[in-house]
């Protein structure tokens, strides 16, 4: 799992994302075989068959904004560097789609939407999040 706190320029299918508060992207399998020998309690072999990539992203919404609508498809662009200064900013992005977007209402912390979108490969084999260095 990466956490990115407080990034910044968030952008999804054109449109900026404003009172972004985290991005996670969370790496997860659909199926996992192993194999064991006779010989023994430990794996022989090992593979992680669907992986895919999920950015969670939490934001505190504007003043009546509605989010995209799930199923809406685009790219998913944000700018975030290791700590408070800039060096060593880094643009990350990824072709997604948007497969749920949930707000929440509490007495303490007002409303705070949680939007979910699962990465999309342009071949099916090569990772689909893509990581490019900002001078």
């Amino acid at each position: 799992m990466s956490l990115w706190l407080n990034p910044e320029n968030v952008t999804f299918a054109g449109a900026e994302l404003g009172g972004v508060v985290y991005l996670r992207l969370e790496r997860k399998r659909e199926k996992l075989i192993v194999e064991r020998g006779d010989s023994g309690p430990q794996a022989l072999f090992v593979d992680c068959v669907g992986c895919d990539a999920e950015f969670v992203l939490r934001r505190v919404p504007g003043e009546w904004e509605t989010p995209p609508l799930p199923g809406t498809k685009g790219e998913i662009t944000f700018k975030v560097a290791r700590g408070s200064s800039r060096a060593g900013r880094v643009l990350v992005s990824a072709d997604v789609v948007l497969v749920s977007a949930a707000t929440e209402l509490s007495g303490r912390k007002g409303a705070v939407q949680e939007m979910r979108f699962l990465a999309v490969s342009a071949d099916g084999v090569s990772d689909p999040v893509r990581v490019e260095g900002l001078s």
